[in-house]
């Protein structure tokens, strides 16, 4: 396999790129009607001339008196000028005329020229009379002798009246006072004139156009007439086919080539076309444009090659890079070439070679009439590719295809795509970039990669119309679909009559689904909430519920966005109040100010509720356990304890309510004696109060007063309502005045003994 571009060649590409300086010249643009050069007065009278240059007619005169000026004198005793058109001749053939005495001499062309092209006109005079030349080739003659005069004003682009101001291009513009041959004209009229031109000598004045920018333009020739640039004409880049070296040959057939001192050469073959002969020539500096067409990264920064057929002509090219200091010796699989018509085109075109022959060191490409080439090289192989794209038919699908054509290279074509197909064509694919790597037959490899596009989504933009209010159908719903195909849209609605029109009238507000379908069967989907205008009425009768037991009651709705100025219950009445005595299901229907109606629905049902049972009494001895019966999810007892079962341990009254599946909650209730445990009998008691009943102070006096001592008093319900510890001590001072007026038991525990005893709170 040959052996991709090194890093070495760009660093010989950068250090060529900044020191070359750009070789294709300019030229000068003029628009028909002020922009011309004035050289000023030259003398060129005598009995020899010779007045050339390259010219580009965008548009010929349309009106009297028909002249477009190419250069020359015309005043008033003086006249040698070259122009096109006159009284009498068409304004697209070209005149070469001459003062002689007071006699003008007019040499009319019989060629009928052509806007949009570039020609070499040359005009002579000597011994043998007037001639005319074209592209090198003699139009027409004539025997005129004698001196003519001209000196007075010399022009380019114009003679005698703005009027006559040509519409077009010039470049390398030169008047000699001598008859040069077909042959000297020939031989330089691709390239630029120096000191051995052979009638250098005589070269009276010489504008090469090439400033790009300023007022003036230099006269080369030494001669210092300097033209001055009137009305701002616009420098361009030339398109002239203008070299530093160049060959000719001229015959109806052609086989030629030029070189380059390192070896490399580049030889031209007629193919077919009318040809009287061809120039190749050689620019050996960098082009104005060095942007490399893809595939090329990198263009020739020493040279480039051109060839201007006289006639329309087509033709191989074939070229010999063996010495070409811009190549290394693993370029080969990285050579390209970029053409384009001439030095005026805005951009290089990749070449696609026709033959490529390594071992040979030569590449073989085709075109036709003029043509600029420049040798190229990129990181991705000789080959240039032709893509036939079938896009996925819809948005995210992976039904596209792509077929490459490969030109460049030596067939066959092996191919490798990033999906695993080794064929020139690839399916399956979803849109974006593809890579694919082809091998020719000489075993040079180019990777590259084409883009699949694919349709917009299909989607659709909603308008719509507010129904009145929430229970009045004349709503609006309109959709404008884009994306996918972008025409032959169809259309089914999620409404009650699944509807296939763009609009839907008289809706109900609510939710709907439109499915937009392309002319390809590609898919969209769009929701939207239709609104009222209202302000509708929203009833709330609240949740389902159940009723426990025979039980009647009245129903009414909370309302919303009221006040309700009419009711209607589905079963008859139209009052706010539903009175419900059964289980049904209960709709009503509220209306409001605004004529808008709501609607709420409740299920009421009727259950028996699942009664909770206690004992109907107990009785402990310190302390009683009460269960509650079994079935129900929640109890709550007088005690605020919450279990099935509670212990108390004072006598009292009890109740519990429990609160069944269906929540209906039921009550029952006991009554609970709790008698004192471990109390000493009274005959033994060493415990006395007094006095008994009392009113405000009672004495607890005691035998014994030793160890601690603990007393509770209790009221005739069993609670607690005071509490003392303390040492024992024969007298005790119990304060009564918080004491509710009653009867009171009194527990005393001191050391191993314990008693009770009642006393009466006056």
């Amino acid at each position: 396999m040959k052996l991709k571009l090194t890093f070495l060649l760009s660093a010989i590409l950068c250090s060529n790129f900044i020191h070359a300086q750009p070789g294709s010249g300019q030229m000068l643009e003029l628009n028909g009607s002020t922009q011309y050069v004035n050289c000023g007065s030259i003398n060129n009278s005598g009995s020899e001339l010779t007045m050339q240059g390259w010219v580009y007619v965008d548009q010929f005169k349309s009106s009297s008196p028909y002249i477009s000026s190419m250069m020359g004198t015309e005043t008033t005793g003086n006249q040698a000028c070259i122009r096109f058109g006159d009284a009498g001749l068409a304004a697209n053939k070209i005149q070469f005329v001459l003062l002689f005495g007071s006699t003008h001499v007019k040499l009319n062309g019989t060629t009928t020229l052509d806007t949009d092209r570039w020609y070499h006109i040359a005009a002579t005079y000597g011994s043998s009379g007037m001639k005319i030349y074209i592209n090198g080739v003699l139009l027409v003659s004539n025997s005129a002798t004698g001196s003519f005069t001209s000196n007075a004003n010399f022009a380019l682009g114009r003679n005698y009246a703005n009027s006559r101001i040509l519409d077009g291009f010039l470049d390398e513009m030169s008047v000699f006072t001598a008859e040069l041959s077909q042959t000297t004209i020939r031989e330089w009229m691709c390239k630029r004139i120096n000191s051995a031109h052979p009638n250098y000598a005589s070269l009276n004045g010489y504008w090469t156009l090439d400033e790009g920018s300023g007022t003036t333009t230099e006269d080369m020739s030494g001669n210092s007439n300097d033209g001055t640039l009137v009305s701002s004409p616009s420098w361009e880049n030339s398109g002239a086919p203008i070299g530093d070296r160049s060959k000719y040959i001229y015959a109806s057939t052609y086989s030629i080539g030029i070189s380059h001192p390192q070896g490399d050469s580049i030889h031209y073959t007629h193919q077919n076309g009318t040809v009287a002969g061809v120039h190749v020539y050689r620019v050996d500096s960098i082009p104005y444009d060095t942007n490399a067409p893809n595939p090329l990264l990198y263009l020739d920064s020493s040279r480039y090659w051109g060839i201007f057929p006289v006639g329309n002509s087509g033709y191989t090219s074939d070229y010999y890079y063996d010495g070409n200091s811009f190549l290394t010796s693993n370029d080969d699989c990285n050579i390209g070439f970029a053409n384009r018509a001439d030095g005026s085109a805005s951009s290089w075109d990749n070449v696609n070679f026709s033959g490529v022959n390594y071992s040979g060191q030569i590449v073989t490409w085709t075109d036709s009439n003029q043509s600029e080439s420049i040798l190229g090289l990129s990181a991705n192989g000789p080959h240039a590719f032709v893509f036939d794209h079938e896009e996925p038919n819809c948005f995210e699908d992976s039904d596209g295809s792509v077929v490459v054509h490969v030109s460049g290279g030596e067939s066959p074509y092996s191919y490798a795509w990033a999906n695993g197909s080794n064929d020139s064509t690839s399916t399956g694919l979803t849109s974006g970039h593809h890579v694919f790597t082809i091998t020719d037959n000489n075993g040079c490899v180019s990777i590259d990669s084409t883009f699949l596009d694919e349709p917009t989504p299909v989607t659709g933009a909603i308008t719509s119309t507010n129904a009145t209010c929430m229970l009045v159908a004349d709503g609006s719903l309109s959709v404008s679909a884009t994306g996918g195909t972008m025409s032959g849209y169809s259309y089914q609605w999620s409404d009650a009559g699944n509807s296939t029109t763009a609009t839907l009238t008289n809706l109900l507000a609510g939710g709907y689904t439109i499915t937009i379908t392309d002319a390809n069967g590609c898919e969209g989907l769009e929701t939207f909430t239709l609104e009222s205008t209202g302000p509708d009425p929203i009833p709330n009768l609240g949740p389902d519920t159940n009723v426990c037991g025979d039980v009647t009651f009245g129903m009414t709705a909370d309302v919303t966005n009221g006040p309700a100025s009419g009711f209607n219950w589905s079963t008859g009445e139209t009052g706010p109040i539903k009175i419900v005595s059964e289980g049904g299901t209960y709709i009503l229907t509220v209306t409001n100010n605004a004529g808008c109606s709501g609607i709420d629905t409740v299920v009421v049902t009727y259950v028996t509720p699942l009664q909770v049972e206690l004992p109907n009494s107990g009785t402990g001895t310190g302390s009683y356990t009460i269960n509650a019966s079994a079935g129900h999810l929640f109890y709550e007892w007088s005690t605020s304890e919450t279990g099935q079962s509670i212990s108390v341990n004072t006598s009292g009254s009890y109740s519990v309510t429990a609160t069944d599946s269906n929540g209906c909650q039921t009550s029952d209730t006991i009554q609970v004696t709790i008698k004192p445990a471990g109390i000493s009998d009274l005959s033994e008691s060493i415990f006395t109060l007094t006095p008994n009943p009392a009113r405000d102070i009672i004495h607890l006096n005691s035998i014994e007063n030793s160890g601690s001592l603990e007393l509770q008093i209790f009221d005739l319900a069993g609670r607690v309502v005071y509490t003392v510890k303390s040492e024992w001590t024969n007298n005790m001072e119990i304060n009564l005045s918080h004491f509710e007026a009653g009867k009171y038991i009194m527990r005393v525990h001191g050391g191993s003994v314990v008693e009770t005893k009642s006393f009466v709170k006056l």
